[in-house]
């Protein structure tokens, strides 16, 4: 019986399609939330904030707090997991704050 003691690697393409969706997905969740801001032109009412603050919470803070733990393209790749963890937590910390200043100006315009 043989053993081999290298382990098997995987193609090359594999590593390079994850990075590059990872990459895709920072690229996508920062263009929604510029998109978003322009689309909806905060300070024109007081209503407009209402989907620039939401999209900032959940589909910025959110979206980077989660990626933060990725192998293949956190922006913390090089940082040891407890400065990740802290660092995730002080995003998901921030999405409160954001999306809890929505709700005033949401209920005094619609009122």
């Amino acid at each position: 019986m043989a053993y081999n003691k290298e382990p098997e690697s995987e193609p090359r393409i594999y590593g390079y399609t994850r990075t590059a969706t990872t990459v895709l997905t920072h690229f996508m969740c920062i263009s929604f939330t510029v998109f978003i801001a322009v689309l909806s032109r905060p300070g024109t009412s007081l209503f407009s904030w209402h989907p620039f603050f939401m999209t900032l919470a959940f589909s910025f803070f959110m979206t980077e707090a989660i990626l933060l733990f990725s192998p293949h393209g956190s922006l913390a790749q090089k940082f040891p997991h407890k400065t990740k963890g802290r660092a995730h937590w002080i995003l998901q910390c921030l999405c409160v704050p954001v999306q809890s200043s929505v709700w005033q100006p949401s209920f005094t315009t619609n009122t």
